[in-house]
């Protein structure tokens, strides 16, 4: 905006705006008294009021338009019509220019709350940096080389961190709504999308399912296996960090009894028991230690509710998981497995299965070799039964049919893992098998290829009935090329001019009147965070928060268990109220304070 500082002389009551006025020719419209309006006239709606004005300007001459408008509880407050020529713009009326303060040195101007405008570009990165959970200290390190340094990145961390905190909230209350339209939309445009959900009386999200297409078809191969994250969202809640926390937990008579600590961890930790066998052994144990009725072992393995997380942005990257599976696909069949040994039924292993699989199996070929042993052999008609020792001095049973080389072991790996033990191994080695049993062979670990003529699924018709989101995929390509064209010229001063001629060219064509940063804009960066729009109805409200996250208390230090130990053997004495290594029976200060009183009061 372009202006003249007034000159002090102007002090009259007549404006610039006057002044315009003046100079403009003027033509007042001729028409009767009671068509025309006039002030203080009254409707009895707003519909009466616009059509009179209406009329007017259809008598007279000119067109009408509407130039805004306030309402309050859908209750019009007023209404500003004009004549459609009217012109636009504003004039500076009046201007002082000095300040009663020094200004703002220039090397503290980007710290200036005009200098730290999260533009569009900024709110969409910021948003994108949180879906990848990328917090706002990296998100702003990442700003600055982006934007060209400190100077020209435009906000601080504090607008990035409040920004991140908007668009948490945003979804605060409605999360698991948008949750279920979100799958609802799946649905609708892929009806091979199948969703199910169950909620509390009190409209609670409960229970959640969805599967895809290809998740279908994974199932059907890998069908056995049914694996659910449960430590989502928590710190130590695994195993290992259960177990950590046995030394706060149990008696301390217990902490240093090593045959307590042998009892438990063969039965937490072994991997070859029967749930039925765990609970005899673990009943075992709070039986022989007495530890029956004992809250600490079921305050540490009682289960947690599910957690549905609260943006559906946070649900396991599936993407992710096939990208790498297709790459563990292209290492199959790119990969020259090395053998070592010359037993051909390695070779035959490493035809088949996938590379990871198959270094697993090779392992157990190398330890029915050189570690395993046959202790005996017997025969029951068409059922051969081998004792097999292995480098544990664990003796297995392993049974071998003749009829259709179905072959049983103890140890149950392959029940378990799909994958062939080194006790199975050795027995198919005294068989001399030159390759191995189809029954050995199972579907979990094979080569891509192999499952799909297994199984008779195709790629393409799954491919057929996955929703793809077309906007995201427009923008994936759109960043691509931009991306890929700012690489090609930043080595080139004189190319990049000219790029950044050309994008400001196309901005200029796009967005002629500018880029708008309002909170409609806001919402709309906010709704493609989560791919959806905050619902105006919540049926399902979001489960209730289980704090695990840092609720348990740690194991401390060897400093702070010295200082505790320090501090347990320093007392407060009773009758002196100090802190010391003495208790009130022997407590000289005390008695000293008893003689001085007994003196005051044989003086009186």
């Amino acid at each position: 905006m372009d202006y003249e500082t007034p000159s002090t002389s102007h002090v009259d009551n007549q404006s610039p705006v006057d002044d315009i006025v003046q100079n403009t020719d003027l033509n007042i419209p001729e028409c009767p008294i009671e068509l025309k309006p006039y002030v203080g006239r009254s409707f009895p709606t707003l519909d009466n009021t616009i059509e009179l004005y209406e009329n007017y300007g259809r008598r007279v001459g000119f067109d009408t338009r509407k130039n805004g408008s306030k309402k309050v509880d859908d209750i019009t407050l007023w209404f500003y019509m004009v004549c459609n020529r009217e012109d636009r713009g504003y004039v500076i009326q009046h201007f002082k220019e000095e300040h009663n303060h020094p200004m703002v040195d220039v090397q503290h101007h980007k710290f200036m709350r005009l200098n730290r405008q999260l533009e569009p570009v900024h709110q969409k990165f910021i948003s994108d940096c949180a879906g990848a959970n990328i917090g706002p200290s990296l998100t702003f390190k990442l700003l600055t080389e982006l934007m060209g340094g400190y100077e020209s990145v435009g906000c601080t961390v504090l607008d990035i961190r409040n920004y991140t905190r908007d668009i948490r909230r945003y979804a605060e209350g409605c999360d698991a709504q948008m949750i279920i339209d979100e799958l609802k939309k799946k649905k609708e445009n892929c009806d091979a999308f199948t969703y199910e959900y169950e909620v509390d009386s009190r409209s609670r999200l409960n229970h959640l399912f969805w599967c895809d297409p290809i998740a279908k078809m994974n199932f059907l191969q890998f069908g056995d296996i049914v694996s659910f994250d449960t430590t989502y969202s928590t710190n130590r809640w695994c195993m290992w960090h259960i177990m950590a926390k046995v030394a706060e937990k149990v008696p301390k008579s217990l902490l240093g009894n090593n045959d307590f600590k042998k009892d438990l961890n063969s039965c937490v930790w072994s991997e070859l028991i029967e749930p039925t066998e765990f609970e005899d052994r673990w009943k075992n144990v709070m039986e022989t230690y007495d530890l029956v009725g004992s809250e600490w072992f079921v305050s540490m393995f009682e289960s947690r509710r599910y957690w549905v997380p609260a943006y559906f942005r946070d649900f396991p990257n599936i993407d992710a998981q096939r990208n790498y599976s297709a790459k563990l696909d292209y290492m199959d069949y790119n990969t020259t497995a090395k053998l070592k040994t010359e037993w051909s039924i390695e070779k035959h292993a490493s035809t088949i299965f996938t590379d990871g699989a198959f270094k697993e199996i090779q392992e157990q070929i190398m330890e029915a070799y050189n570690h395993c042993s046959l202790v005996s052999i017997s025969n029951d008609s068409s059922i051969e039964v081998y004792k097999v020792l292995d480098h544990f001095s664990n003796t297995w049973s392993v049974t071998l049919s003749v009829e259709d080389s179905v072959c049983v072991c103890g140890c149950k790996m392959f029940l378990r893992t799909a994958l062939v033990c080194c006790h199975i191994f050795l027995v198919l080695k005294n068989k001399k098998y030159r390759l191995i049993p189809e029954y050995l062979i199972g579907g979990r670990w094979l080569k891509s290829s192999l499952l799909k003529a297994v199984h008779g699924v195709q790629n393409s018709d799954v491919a057929t009935h996955v929703y793809v989101d077309e906007k995201k995929k427009a923008q994936a390509i759109l960043l691509g090329e931009m991306l890929g064209l700012y690489q090609a010229v930043c080595v080139d001063i004189d190319q990049i001019h000219e790029l950044t001629s050309i994008v400001r060219e196309a901005r200029q064509q796009i967005f002629a009147d500018g880029v708008v940063t309002s909170t409609a804009q806001k919402k709309k960066i906010m709704e493609e965070f989560y791919g959806a729009e905050a619902p105006q109805e919540v049926d399902v409200q979001p489960p209730e928060v289980v704090s695990t996250k840092g609720s348990g208390s740690r194991l401390p230090s060897r400093v702070e268990k010295a200082l505790k130990l320090k501090n347990k053997a320093m007392r407060q004495c009773k009758k002196c109220q100090e802190w010391g290594h003495h208790d009130s029976r022997n407590c000289d200060k005390f008695k000293e304070k008893e003689k001085m009183r007994s003196r005051r009061n044989s003086d009186v």
